[in-house]
């Protein structure tokens, strides 16, 4: 039997609304509730809407704020649980199906769900965050594309270099910094 025949095999045999987990790799774990689902053909078939990262998830597929003021969502297994996007893996990952070695993996039935709320950032985030804007600011600055024939150059320079430094003094003021440009709080 090909391994197509097989996990529709599989999916056939679960009843809608059941609890199933996909396991991801070490220890990390996508619940999902089985549903009918859109497969690649078009067709309707047996698989699973996301709902839940349980188990051993890394920081980096978790949202999260960087240090240096960037955000991220999460990996992609937290844009599918927001987005309800299907999945139907292959039955020799899901806990819930005989044909997976759960041999030194731990059971995620009961394991709690792991938050998705974007956390808040910290000040120094916030303000770094600031900073990042005002430079993407001046990169778009000087990539500008369309240049009508009688643009007033020095007067718009002007106009967004003035805004630019407003929104620079306005970040500043959000920290203390010592010569050497690290925060206060952070020393």
């Amino acid at each position: 039997m090909g391994v197509r025949v097989l996990r529709d095999s599989f999916w056939d045999t679960l009843e809608l609304g059941t609890t199933i987990h996909w396991h991801n790799a070490f220890g990390a774990y996508v619940r999902g509730v089985v549903a009918d689902v859109e497969v690649d053909d078009g067709k309707i078939a047996r698989g699973m809407i996301p709902v839940a990262l349980v188990g051993n998830w890394r920081d980096f597929e978790l949202p999260r704020w960087y240090d240096d003021g960037r955000y991220s969502d999460g990996g992609t297994y937290v844009g599918k649980i927001r987005n309800g996007e299907p999945m139907r893996p292959n039955q020799d990952s899901i806990w819930e199906s005989d044909c997976m070695n759960r041999s030194g993996r731990p059971d995620p039935t009961g394991m709690d769900e792991i938050d998705l709320t974007p956390p808040a950032p910290t000040p120094e985030q916030e303000a770094a965050a600031s900073f990042r804007d005002v430079l993407l600011e001046i990169a778009s600055m000087a990539a500008m594309q369309e240049v009508p024939a009688d643009r007033d150059w020095v007067g718009d320079y002007q106009q967004r270099i003035l805004a630019i430094r407003e929104r620079v003094d306005e970040a500043m003021e959000t920290l203390e910094f010592d010569r050497v440009g690290r925060t206060l709080e952070n020393r």
